[in-house]
């Protein structure tokens, strides 16, 4: 079903039979609901545009314009104008209706001041027929499967036009009726037209053009429209500014639907069970509700508006408007937020994140629930999440977005997280053959992973990476560099290590000499380890007069007693201490002892004897046993300080 006209002023008459009928029947009141349709472009045409005709199919649309006498050609893909035809008219001619049969292909355009209807060629702009109406053809409706155009004639009277005979048929509708507006329902053969005079609703058998008597609707009817699905007519009340709702199969009147000011022309979206009615002072086109009859949104135009023409394939609206313009108009759909999971956060770092939404804008977004990680915002018109998060952990919120269409939700969570921060300061040292362990301790959003990234630990330790363990027994002494690089899903952290392993101290000196009382003394214990090494007397005494070097482990001095000394010595390092006893004897000084020479015997006067060179051998022995005694006493003392160094 299609329906055109173009507005006319308000006739003279006013109160009319059908009117008075239909007082008693109150409008359902106008629906304050939110628009879920939007204006979204308009397209220059030419001037006065006052009919309007889509091609789905063909992704065209065709606006006839009055005062040019020219059809504007659109292609409903780029929304522009593609060409321009003129409408062939005489000079007084006027194209105020339009109307297409997209079966052949075929445009058809009113003239009401020569009572004619011309045929083009849709594809080529040429003309193909003129045909010779009835008086004041004034709007038009198409019947595809019968190929037949019927002609509402304001001078009373409805026109048949048959495309396959190329006929014309003239049914008058009686004395003082004036057709201002017509629409077939395809399915059933039905044709039905509004007389603005009586304020009645006509219905014509498209087998046999029988009409049948009228039925009274709203006060100055001047536009109708049938859904074929529904069965259900509509027609506007200009007088009124109300829609009426006529049930076809009962041939009742069912409803009254309050709309904008000055209704003229209404169309059907049969598929979304819809009714659009072009208010012309109104400045609008309201959107009704064809399951419950109450206005769902009304959309404003910036300008009157006169004829309205539907493209159900991509349901768009097109209105004609009085500015010389086609507005445009689509359903708004409601958002649906596509964003299925938003990144994680790092403490310290900047964040950016953005919801996305499909819909029709402006799409506003609101957390609707819950918060976001603290340090960061949402931008309600971008729908972008922004800041540095001040917070390690997880925050789940809702965010909504909504339009004039409605509004759809959706939860998220953020996990912040923190960057790794190894706090550990120093690593203990380690002992050469015993077991070590050390843990690198850090702060962040765990899981943490430790690695050695430089260097190396030293031998016999090893790193667990999950803990940060250092554990093990080192085998060899030394300082050792590394670099252990905690990591997180927020980053890393490096930081350098020095592990010094350190060898326990061994006394490796057996005994020490013994002294000599009055005798310079010294000897040095000797010992194996990580330096520095201190000595010290654990237990015991050393001899007196002998003292030892913390340092270097060497006993020294002189000896003032004779005697045996019993003690220990412990060599102390980092790593630990070893201790030994000793023993060390003092020996007295040695006596140096001269003999004493033997008694002169005197000889017997019996005897006496010259004193020749024998005489003198037994002084001479006694002097070399005294030099030989001195000589070995020497020696021997010689051969003992040897020994004690």
């Amino acid at each position: 079903m299609r329906t055109r006209r173009l507005s006319l002023p308000r006739f003279s008459a006013l109160a009319v039979a059908g009117a008075v009928v239909l007082a008693a029947l109150v409008p359902l009141p106008a629906q304050a609901a939110p628009s879920t349709y939007e204006l979204t472009k308009t397209i220059s045409v030419g001037s006065d545009p006052t009919s309007v005709a889509v091609d789905a199919t063909r992704n065209k649309t065709y606006v006839a314009n009055t005062t040019s006498n020219t059809v504007s050609v659109i292609d409903t893909v780029t929304g522009t104008v593609v060409s321009s035809f003129p409408a062939l008219l005489p000079p007084s001619g006027q194209p105020v209706a339009i109307a297409l049969n997209t079966v052949t292909n075929s445009l058809y355009l009113a003239n009401p001041n020569g009572n004619t209807v011309v045929e083009f060629n849709a594809a080529t702009g040429l003309a193909t027929g003129s045909f010779q109406v009835d008086s004041f053809p004034y709007a038009m409706a198409v019947n595809e499967t019968t190929n037949k155009t019927y002609i509402a004639n304001t001078g009373g009277s409805i026109s048949v036009i048959d495309g396959g005979t190329r006929t014309v048929a003239i049914l008058p509708t009686g004395p003082g009726t004036t057709p201002s507006a017509v629409a077939v329902n395809e399915t059933t053969n039905t044709i039905y037209a509004v007389d603005y005079n009586s304020s009645r609703l006509f219905e014509i058998n498209g087998v046999t053009n029988a009409i049948k008597a009228g039925v009274p609707v709203g006060m100055t009817p001047f536009g109708v429209a049938v859904n074929e699905t529904t069965n259900m007519v509509y027609t506007t009340s200009l007088g009124q500014d109300t829609v009426t709702v006529f049930d076809g199969a009962n041939r009742t009147v069912v409803g009254s639907i309050a709309v904008g000011l000055d209704p003229f022309e209404v169309q059907v979206d049969e598929g979304r069970n819809t009714v659009f009615v072009a208010n012309s002072t109104g400045n609008s086109v309201s959107v009704v509700d064809g399951a419950t009859n109450t206005v769902a949104s009304t959309v404003a135009l910036g300008s009157n508006t006169r004829s309205i023409a539907l493209n159900t394939a991509t349901n768009t609206v097109y209105a004609t408007r009085a500015d010389n313009k086609l507005a445009v108009i689509i359903e708004m759909s409601p958002p649906v937020v596509t964003t299925t999971s938003l990144a994680s956060a790092t403490v310290g770092t900047a964040y950016s994140a953005t919801i996305a939404a499909t819909g029709s804008g402006p799409i506003t977004f609101a957390v609707t629930t819950g918060s976001l990680p603290t340090g960061l915002t949402l931008n309600t018109t971008t729908g972008a999440i922004t800041g540095t998060p001040s917070t390690a952990g997880d925050a789940t919120f809702t965010i909504t977005a909504t339009n004039a269409a409605g509004s759809n939700a959706k939860a998220f969570t953020i996990t912040t997280v923190q960057a790794p921060t190894i706090t550990t300061e120093d690593l203990v040292g380690a002992t050469v053959d015993e077991a070590y362990s050390a843990t690198i301790a850090a702060t962040g959003t765990p899981p943490l992973t430790f690695t050695v990234s430089t260097g190396e630990l030293p031998a016999g330790l090893s790193l667990d990476a999950a803990t940060g363990a250092i554990t093990g027994t080192p085998t060899a002494a030394g300082s050792v560099e590394f670099t252990i690089t905690a990591t997180n899903v927020a980053g890393s952290n490096a930081k350098e290590f020095t592990i010094t392993t350190s060898l326990t101290p061994a006394i490796t000196t057996e005994s020490l000499a013994g002294a000599t009382v009055g005798t310079a003394y010294s000897a040095k214990l000797e010992a194996t380890g990580t330096a520095p090494l201190t000595f010290t007397v654990s237990a015991g005494e050393l001899p007196a007069g002998l003292t030892l070097d913390a340092a270097t482990g060497t006993i020294a001095g002189t000896s003032t007693a004779a005697g045996s000394a019993e003690f220990t010595i412990t060599a102390t390092n980092v790593a630990g201490s070893n201790a030994k006893e000793f023993t060390l004897v003092t020996s007295p000084t040695p006596a140096i002892t001269i003999p004493t020479p033997a008694a002169t015997v005197k000889p017997s006067p019996a005897a006496p004897l010259a004193k020749t060179g024998i005489d003198a051998l037994p002084w001479l022995a006694g002097s070399g046993i005294v030099l030989l005694a001195g000589a070995m006493l020497i020696l021997l003392t010689t051969a003992r300080r040897r020994r004690s160094a």
